[in-house]
């Protein structure tokens, strides 16, 4: 991080705080760094997946999503972890609308679809059926989290984005270019270096959509119907 701080302070011409304090400078970069991580999820979201592990709770449906969430990717849950026999089933996305009994129901037996089913209003998620019993760690979350804007701008505080060391430069530009429209100083050299800063993420997502180099391209079937488009109807 010591070396984007550098870097803009070389963009700027100023080794000095003169014209941008250090809080600005830090702000600006607090932004681009979101910027190109926004861009990173947008082609390459799974960089920025983790898991949380929670336990249902008898007659309880929904529950509060973790504090970071940002995109759910997989739910697996177990309704009963006390019975050796019982195993995680990928709970499937529904819409409310989908649901022709009432919400609440805490049978086991009819679904919505062939597995459970959750769904997400607010900061909450809902499943179906409702759970009937306690089952410690029953739920699992697969998810995008929010990425935490970086408070350490230390040499050894990296940003949170791949290849750190070939896109942190789209950081440094885009700070740069904020800091020049500070009192409209240099708005020319300010629209210059967003012209950098748009063409090099328009390279990082393409570099990155192709991260899984192994194997040819493949449609995947997630829904397990017959998809031999040449079979009679």
């Amino acid at each position: 991080m010591a070396e984007i701080i550098a870097d803009i302070r070389s963009y700027l011409d100023e080794a000095t705080a003169s014209d941008w304090t250090a809080t600005e400078v830090q702000r600006n970069i607090v932004q681009g760094f979101h910027e190109v991580a926004a861009a990173v999820i947008e082609v390459y979201e799974d960089y920025y997946i983790t898991t949380s592990t929670s336990s249902l709770v008898g007659s309880q449906q929904e529950y509060a999503l973790p504090s970071d969430f940002l995109k759910i990717r997989r739910v697996e849950i177990n309704y009963d972890m006390a019975d050796a026999n019982a195993v995680f089933q990928r709970a499937l996305p529904i819409n409310l609308d989908q649901v022709r009994w009432r919400l609440n129901n805490s049978s086991i037996g009819p679904r919505v679809t062939g597995n459970p089913a959750y769904y997400i209003t607010g900061d909450n998620i809902g499943f179906l059926p409702v759970p009937n019993k306690a089952s410690a760690s029953g739920l699992k979350i697969w998810y995008i989290k929010e990425i935490a804007s970086p408070t350490s701008f230390t040499s050894s505080d990296t940003p949170d984005i791949p290849y750190h060391n070939r896109f942190c430069p789209l950081i440094s530009w885009r700070a740069t270019a904020n800091l020049l429209r500070k009192g409209q100083q240099e708005s020319s050299e300010s629209d210059k270096f967003d012209i950098k800063v748009e063409a090099g993420l328009a390279k990082m997502k393409q570099f990155l959509e192709d991260r899984i180099a192994e194997e040819s391209k493949s449609i995947i079937d997630t829904s397990g119907m017959n998809l031999d488009f040449g079979a009679p109807v």
